[in-house]
Formats: structure tokens, C-alpha cells, sequence
């Protein structure tokens, strides 16, 4: 049987939150209480993504290839 962790009031920050498994995972982590930052290439869906996620969601957009890309995507969320 699969672990449980509680992830209320955690931050999870999910790269390829845009759409698929990424942004499954955000909506499921959201539902359980978590705080989530979907992070990726596509502005439109990522912002989709997040409001429908609703205040517990932010959206960055940013090529997590790139290392100052995706540290200001992690620094965007960490003041969020």
C-alpha cells in the first residue's frame, strides 16, 4: 500500500504543470491542501490551470532547462 504524506499548507512547485500528469498532480495536491506553483513553457495553460485551482495556485512561466529560469520561477514562488 502506498504512503500517505500530508501536504497541508506545504508548497509543492510542479514543472510540466501544464497540462497531463503536471497538472493532474496540481489538482490533486490543491484538493488536499496543498499550495501549488505550476511551472512551464505554455503562459495560456498554465494560467488555466491555476485558476482553476483557484488562490491555493500560482502560475510561472519558465524553461526549467534554463538554471536562472527556473531559480526565479522557485524565488516567484517562495515570495508568493
Amino acid at each position: 500500500m502506498a504512503a500517505r504524506y500530508d501536504v497541508r499548507d506545504k508548497v509543492v512547485l510542479i514543472t510540466g504543470g501544464s497540462r497531463g500528469i503536471g497538472a493532474d498532480a496540481a489538482r490533486r495536491l490543491a484538493k488536499l491542501g496543498a499550495q501549488v506553483s505550476v511551472v512551464g513553457l505554455e503562459p495560456e495553460l498554465l494560467r488555466e490551470v491555476a485558476e482553476g485551482i483557484g488562490e491555493r495556485a500560482a502560475w510561472f512561466e519558465a524553461d526549467v532547462t534554463e538554471v536562472g529560469a527556473l531559480n526565479r520561477a522557485v524565488d516567484a514562488t517562495a515570495e508568493r
